[in-house]
């Protein structure tokens, strides 16, 4: 539980669209329990296409559980698919909000699991 963390702050955008060029995901700078579901859809679209799970983590300003959950649920189903995922650039708030919950090894920021990317 992020207890200790303050409540993210309203908001209405979506997580912004992937590229068909790049298949790096920008994440939302709020990632609470309203952005979960695109979020989900998002990894679920980029997995089913076969690409790599590589998010741009660099604008994320609140992170909640919901959210880190889904993170930690597509970090192990790209494993098990051999496909890579990283963090990119993760902001202090998510680096803080992994830590909290113990996932700095599920969760690694600039690594990538499977190498290649």
């Amino acid at each position: 539980m992020l207890s200790n963390m303050p409540p993210c702050p309203d908001h209405t955008a979506e997580s912004p669209p992937a590229s068909p060029l790049a298949p790096v995901l920008r994440l939302p700078p709020i990632l609470d329990s309203r952005a979960a579901e695109a979020l989900l859809r998002d990894m679920r679209d980029q997995e089913a296409a076969g690409n790599p799970l590589i998010l741009d983590a660099a604008a994320v300003e609140c992170a909640g559980t919901p959210c880190l959950q889904i993170l930690l649920a597509a970090a192990g189903s790209a494993r098990r698919h051999g496909l890579p995922f990283g963090l990119r650039s993760p902001s202090a708030a998510l680096s803080e909000a992994i830590a909290q919950l113990g996932l700095q090894q599920e969760l690694p920021g600039e690594a990538m699991c499977e190498s290649g990317f």
